[in-house]
Parts: C-alpha cells; structure tokens; sequence
C-alpha cells in the first residue's frame, strides 16, 4: 500500500464508534450505568443516614456492590460476553478500579471544594459517575469484554 492508501486510523476509529452496532451496545452500556448508579446510590445513601459511615468509606462499599453488578449485566445485556468468567471478572474489577479512581477523585475534589455537599453526597456522586463513565466504556470494550479466542485443547506428548 502507498502512504495515499493507507486508512486513516482515526477515521477508522470514528467509523467503527459511530456504527449502529457499538451506539447500541453505548446505550445498553449507559443503561446498565444507570442500573449501577442506582445501586451506588442507594448503597451510599443507606449506609450515611442509616449506618453512621462518612460519605467517603461508605462510597467504597457502594462502590464494590455497583461493579458486580454492572458486570452480569454488561456481560449479558451489552456485550453478551463467553469468556471465562474468573477472567472477565477480574478484567472487569480492573478496567472498574481505574474508572473509579477518576470517580473517586473527582467525587472526593468536589466534597472537598463545596463541603456543603456533605450533606448530598449523590450530587458530586452523580457528576463524577457521569465522567467515569467514558473511561469504563472504553476499558470495558476494549479490554473486559473482548472476544477472547478459545485456548487451544491441549493433546498430551504420548497421545499424539
């Protein structure tokens, strides 16, 4: 192929983004965030005005209970995913951690700035979720829930 010939990656990256097949899978995928936020919510919620934890740990155990269940649904409903399930999960808890880690930071940047959201701890929840979201999308598409090929059977030496 000469330089002329040679597709443009981005170009190729924006096609593939825009096809009909990955804006629905986006928007199963933004379903099923939607399913996980109420979880985290509600989870945050119970756990500051019924069980005495400071926003900031109780946003760690919502957390945890947000992603296992963001992962049987986006395994079923958005990439309806066969991959090892050991694997994926801990691929999913991986790609989770670093979208987290966004989410916390800039949950924890707002708290910290606005201290009066203390007291709506799902406000700075909200916002930080909402931009997590992108970098959980694309860990999730590209890392956690790709086709995996199947490991070969292996044949031991004296069957062959």
């Amino acid at each position: 192929m000469t330089e002329i010939e040679t597709p443009n990656r981005l170009q190729e990256a924006v096609r593939r983004f825009a096809s009909r097949r990955e804006l629905r899978s986006i928007v199963r995928f933004g379903m099923v965030g939607s399913v996980g936020f109420a979880v985290d919510a509600g989870w945050l919620t119970v756990l500051t005005r019924y069980g005495g934890m400071s926003p900031y740990s109780a946003r760690v155990v919502s957390f945890l209970f947000a992603i296992t269940v963001t992962w049987m649904l986006n395994r079923r409903f958005t990439f309806a995913s066969h991959n090892r399930r050991r694997a994926e999960y801990t691929r999913h808890v991986c790609v989770q951690l670093i979208g987290g880690a966004t989410n916390y930071a800039i949950f924890a940047a707002l708290l910290w700035r606005f201290p009066d959201l203390e007291r709506q701890p799902v406000i700075p929840l909200a916002f930080a979720s909402g931009v997590a979201m992108f970098v959980n999308y694309f860990g999730s598409r590209v890392w956690t829930f790709a086709q995996r090929a199947p490991e070969p059977v292996r044949v031991p030496e004296n069957e062959r």
